[in-house]
Parts: structure tokens; C-alpha cells; sequence
């Protein structure tokens, strides 16, 4: 009776030591599943701001080509894509200026914050893409040049105003 005790009481702690290792490693497994999926994660974040940036590099190549003089059938043609494709491009181009004008608009201080001083010698009549040059009164106060992009009527850049400390 002993003996058959004893073969008992080793099967049950083998069982008990088996169901513990058991554990031990669902716990383990659940761990590396939880690093796994958090690394998952992260490249799928990373992999998401990578898109969504080559995205933004094709809505403004899209832009300008457009700017170029091109229709919309010639912008779809050039990028290989439906013009339906290109339309979308072309919108998200110009929401995507809107938003980067905003995002500089919001940086500028309010103009009951600035005292507004004439600023002489400045050619408005330049064509698309060429910078203007002024002179900016008391600029020797200012240590960095101020700049502001012209937009024309799809959005997109159109001229480049400098102001610069140079007389």
C-alpha cells in the first residue's frame, strides 16, 4: 500500500511540476507575443508616416506639373494614373498648401502685435517662381530674414518675397 502511495504521490507531483512548467511557458509565450505585436505595431506606425510622406511628395509632384502649364488629362498621362488619380492628387496638393500656409499663418505673430512699417523698392509684377528682393526698414534689429510665398489660384507658390538687411 506504501508503494502504490508513493507511485501516486509522484505521479501527482509530476503533474503538478508539468502543469507549472506549462504555465511557465504560456507566460513566456504571451511575453514574446506581446513584444512581437508592440514591434508590429511600430512598424506599422513607421511604415504608415513613411507612406504617407512619399503621398505628400507625389500630391506636389503632381502640383507641379501642373504648375508647369499642364491639364489635368497631361498630369495623368506624365504620372502614369487615372485622371480621376491625378484630380485627387491635385485636390490633396492643395489642401496640403492650404494647410502648410495655415501652419505658417499660425506662427506669424497677429498683426495688432506688430507695429506695420512701409517697406519701399518692392516689384509685385514678377512671374511665377522668382524671388523679390526689399528692403526692410530698421532691419539691423531683425536678425533673420523674413520671407513669404505668394500663392497663386491653385494653391501653389507663386512668387518668393525676402525681406533682407541689405540697403
Amino acid at each position: 500500500m506504501r508503494e502504490r502511495q508513493a507511485r501516486i504521490d509522484a505521479a501527482e507531483k509530476q503533474y503538478t511540476e508539468a502543469w507549472a512548467g506549462k504555465k511557465v511557458a504560456e507566460n513566456e509565450l504571451a511575453a514574446e507575443i506581446g513584444v512581437l505585436q508592440r514591434r508590429m505595431e511600430e512598424a506599422r506606425s513607421r511604415t504608415a508616416a513613411q507612406i504617407a510622406e512619399y503621398r505628400r511628395h507625389q500630391t506636389l509632384a503632381a502640383a507641379a506639373i501642373r504648375r508647369e502649364g499642364c491639364n489635368l488629362e497631361e498630369v495623368a498621362d506624365i504620372l502614369g494614373v487615372s485622371q480621376n488619380v491625378a484630380r485627387q492628387l491635385l485636390s490633396e496638393a492643395r489642401s496640403l498648401q492650404r494647410a502648410e500656409a495655415d501652419a505658417v499663418e499660425d506662427r506669424s505673430p497677429r498683426s495688432d502685435e506688430v507695429a506695420a512699417e512701409p517697406v519701399s523698392a518692392v516689384n509685385t509684377t514678377t512671374a511665377p517662381g522668382q524671388e523679390l528682393t526689399a528692403s526692410e526698414p530698421d532691419a539691423a534689429d531683425h536678425a533673420s530674414e523674413l520671407v513669404h510665398e505668394e500663392l497663386d489660384s491653385t494653391g501653389a507658390p507663386a512668387a518668393r518675397v525676402s525681406f533682407d538687411s541689405s540697403p
